[in-house]
């Protein structure tokens, strides 16, 4: 859906979402320029047209469920394995530290 935004348009189009208020073109142009950053306008047109009717959440939700079937080039792992053996390795990390600095090194 929005893989050709640019995503200074999609970040601004968010922050107002988030704000409470319903963003509109000339909104996300004011923040971008306000921040100092130059807009595109066929950009923002087709942010708004391709997100015109959709709820927002929806999409972010959308997004997430492609992105966990994204492989993470984990050496044929899934992605989600390696958190426990980095976990694991910081007990060692800093008791190798722990040891050097005893030892006056």
């Amino acid at each position: 859906l929005l893989k050709f935004y640019e995503m200074k348009h999609l970040a601004a189009y968010m922050l107002l979402a988030i704000s409470g208020k319903e963003p509109k073109a000339t909104d996300v142009k004011k923040l971008l320029k306000t921040a100092g950053i130059n807009s595109n306008e066929e950009q923002v047109d087709k942010l708004f047209n391709a997100l015109n009717g959709k709820n927002l959440e929806e999409v972010i939700e959308q997004g997430k469920e492609k992105l966990s079937s994204v492989p993470t080039g984990a050496g044929g792992k899934s992605g989600g394995g390696t958190a426990v053996p980095i976990a694991a390795a910081v007990p060692e990390t800093n008791a190798a530290a722990k040891e050097e600095s005893e030892d006056g090194s």
